[in-house]
């Protein structure tokens, strides 16, 4: 890998590490969790922090899969949260 690309993951990585906490943050806003409502929440979070960011299109697709990937984990930390 080039040291552009290099760079680009690390940064990447970076970005869902934030969009991970900012993710998990909005989730316990939500009075009912579902599949449907977590993806257009990954897309509104996504879509503001590229905003600000300024992300290419790629990048934006890639954090998008990354963090609807996440489902599971979260929902069961939401889950795990709620019953506390």
């Amino acid at each position: 890998m080039t040291d552009e690309g290099q760079e680009l993951t690390e940064d990447l990585k970076k970005d869902l590490k934030d969009l991970s906490k900012r993710l998990k943050k909005n989730l316990h806003n939500l009075e009912d969790v579902t599949k449907e409502k977590f993806d257009e929440l990954v897309a509104s979070v996504v879509e503001q922090y590229s905003k600000m960011k300024e992300l290419a299109a790629d990048a934006k697709d890639k954090l998008v899969n990354a963090l609807k990937a996440k489902w599971h984990e979260m929902e069961a930390e939401y889950l795990d949260g709620k019953n506390e």
